[in-house]
């Protein structure tokens, strides 16, 4: 909220300022703006920055893509196993998963039929 509050506060009086100096004053200070940002050693910061945040950009990317590598095997692997894990108990007890022993019927369909 103080943040907001800064920001509209913060305009209000660059408006007010803004106005009052008129369109030369308002050219002069972008000048020196201008002047300011293309100076060398401004320049050099933002390289600086440029450079650090492409290298930091690579690792990040890098590590991203063997995370999601990892994961995806991850996933692989327990649906592999879970496959296998259910292929192993059908075949010991000879019956098939999700049978009810009614031929099908969970019971449901025969309390609404008595309704």
């Amino acid at each position: 909220m103080k943040g907001k509050v800064a920001f509209v506060l913060g305009a209000a009086v660059g408006y007010v300022l803004g106005a009052r100096a008129g369109r030369a004053r308002y050219e002069k200070i972008k000048s020196g703006a201008k002047a300011a940002w293309e100076s060398d050693p401004v320049q050099n910061g933002v390289s600086i920055v440029q450079d650090a945040a492409t290298a930091k950009f690579e690792e990040v990317k890098a590590a991203a893509l063997s995370a999601g590598k990892d994961a995806l095997s991850t996933v692989i692997g327990s649906a592999k196993g879970a496959a296998n894990s259910v292929n192993s108990t059908s075949d010991s007890t000879g019956a098939q998963s999700g049978s009810t022993g009614k031929s099908g019927s969970t019971g449901q369909q025969s309390k609404r039929d008595e309704k």
